[in-house]
C-alpha cells in the first residue's frame, strides 16, 4: 500500500508494519501520549485504569500514533518509536537499579546497626564463649548472616530480636537472640543456638564465659 494513511484519524488503515508492540508506550505511558498525540493515554493517570493502560498503550500504540499524527511515511515512524523505546527502556531500567540500591542501602544499614548493638555484641560473646557451642560447631566457631532481626526503642527502654546463621569447621546452626532495655541498659533475655546437623538446642545463658 502505497497511500500515505497516517494522521487520518480512527478510520485510517494501518500498514501492516506498523502493527507491532510499542515499548516506548508500555513504558513511558502518558508521557509518550502527549508526544504521540495520543490523548488516551493519560487514562494511564487513572488509579486502577494503570494497571492495565501500559498493556494496552503496548499493544495498540502504534496503531493510535499512525491515526492520530502526520508521519512522512513508515520509515520515520519506527525511527521515532525506536527513540520512544530506547528512551523509556532506560527510564524503566534505571528506576529499577535505583530501587535496589536504595533497598540494598537500607538492608545493609539496619544489618550494620543490629551487628554493632550491645545484644548483638553480648549474644557473640556468649557463643564464642559456650564449651558446648564448641563442642557441637567446633572451636572456630563464628557468627554468620543475620537472617531476621527487629529493634524497639523509646525513652531508655527497648527489646530486640535477632536471628543469625552461626558456623564452625563441625557443623552450623541458628543462633536466637532476645533482649531486653531498661534505664539505658541492655541484658540478653534469651541466647539459644540450634544446630542443624542434630537439630539440638543450647542455652547459652546457662554457660558462662
Amino acid at each position: 500500500m502505497n497511500e500515505n494513511t497516517s494522521g487520518h484519524g480512527p478510520a485510517a488503515i494501518v500498514p501492516a508494519e506498523v502493527r507491532r508492540w510499542n515499548w516506548g508506550a508500555f513504558c513511558l505511558g502518558w508521557i509518550w501520549g502527549v508526544g504521540n498525540s495520543c490523548w488516551i493515554a493519560l487514562l494511564g493517570l487513572v488509579p486502577i485504569v494503570n494497571l492495565v493502560m501500559p498493556f494496552v498503550l503496548g499493544a495498540k500504540g502504534n496503531e493510535w500514533a499512525w491515526r492520530n499524527r502526520k508521519w512522512s511515511g513508515i520509515e520515520e515512524f519506527h525511527k521515532a518509536q525506536k527513540i520512544w523505546a530506547a528512551v523509556g527502556l532506560c527510564v524503566v531500567i534505571g528506576g529499577t537499579v535505583t530501587v535496589v540500591g536504595l533497598t540494598g542501602g537500607i538492608v545493609a544499614s539496619v544489618i550494620i546497626g543490629v551487628q554493632s548493638s550491645p545484644p548483638y555484641k553480648m549474644a557473640i560473646a556468649q557463643l564464642e564463649g559456650s564449651t558446648e557451642a564448641k563442642a557441637a560447631l567446633g572451636d572456630d566457631v563464628k557468627a554468620g548472616w543475620t537472617t531476621n532481626s527487629s529493634v524497639q526503642e523509646t525513652n531508655g527502654k527497648g527489646s530486640m530480636q535477632i536471628e543469625l546463621d552461626v558456623a564452625g569447621s563441625k557443623g552450623s546452626g541458628k543462633l536466637y537472640v532476645s533482649a531486653k532495655k531498661e534505664n539505658s541498659r541492655w541484658w540478653l533475655t534469651r541466647c539459644e543456638l540450634q544446630t542443624d546437623e542434630e537439630n539440638k538446642r543450647i542455652n547459652l545463658l546457662e554457660n558462662k564465659i
